[in-house]
């Protein structure tokens, strides 16, 4: 799915490197928020690595106004390994979401769930 779209589609890239910013991250800042600092180390012609620049190089005083540097770092991603995400693993019986585990239905999980199938859905089209 990725690749071939992505080329075609100039919005698909930008989340794409957002994405890419966030998972390389040392610290998995929030891609969106790692992106406005990009932005400027970019238009810097900086010759320090990005995450230098932005931690402890030229780029360490830089507050972006839409993402202060508060929010930068407590923003943060949490990536689960295969056995925090079996807690939040679901099934569909009935045409419901069930969490996996326990047979039960949470409406706050499975609303932020169906949120996010939806995304995934539209980013795949």
């Amino acid at each position: 799915m990725v690749g071939k779209g992505l080329s075609k589609d100039e919005k698909a890239k930008k989340l794409a490197l957002q994405h890419w910013l966030e998972a390389i991250d040392p610290c998995h800042r929030y891609g969106h928020n790692l992106h406005l600092y990009y932005d400027i180390w970019f238009k810097s012609e900086s010759a320090q690595p990005f995450f230098y620049w932005l931690d402890v190089g030229d780029g360490k005083e830089v507050n972006v106004d839409k993402c202060l540097r508060t929010s930068l770092h407590r923003q943060c991603i949490t990536y689960l390994g295969p056995k925090e995400r079996r807690s939040y693993e679901v099934v569909v019986e009935d045409g419901k979401l069930m969490f996996k585990d326990s047979g039960s239905l949470n409406h706050l999980h499975i609303k932020k769930l169906t949120c996010l199938i939806k995304i995934e859905l539209k980013v795949q089209n």
